[in-house]
């Protein structure tokens, strides 16, 4: 689930779900790989990677084939990346790369926990 607890710089600039919250935010999926455990690491991949590095960063709920995810407008889609969020952010990170962390670089930033890890 897409982790509210935003860090103070980001919540002063007014982070926060509303009406203008655009309908890619990811706000849940199938759960977060990690970076631990048999060959999972949602920090390797870029959006140019090949799918067997993307596989590392995808759920392992559907074999690392990719994720269910919910969209704040609610709708649902089945993504075989990560990279799956507003202007292809990846939905378990923040923009920094940073999997278990509040700080977000911009309001359109998900990161979706808790990870298997």
């Amino acid at each position: 689930m897409h982790n509210p607890y935003p860090d103070e710089p980001v919540t002063l600039k007014d982070y926060r779900l509303h009406g203008s919250t655009s309908a890619e935010f990811a706000l849940a999926a199938d759960m977060n790989a990690g970076t631990a455990g048999n060959d999972d690491d949602v920090t390797r991949p870029n959006v140019t990677s090949p799918a067997s590095i993307v596989k590392l960063a995808n759920s392992n709920n559907h074999g690392g084939d990719g994720q269910n995810v919910l969209y704040v407008d609610g709708h649902v889609e089945f993504h075989a990346s990560p990279f799956a969020g507003v202007k292809r952010d990846n939905i378990f990170t923040n923009k920094s790369g940073v999997v278990v962390d509040s700080t977000r670089d911009m309001w359109e930033d998900s990161i979706l926990l808790p990870t298997d890890d």
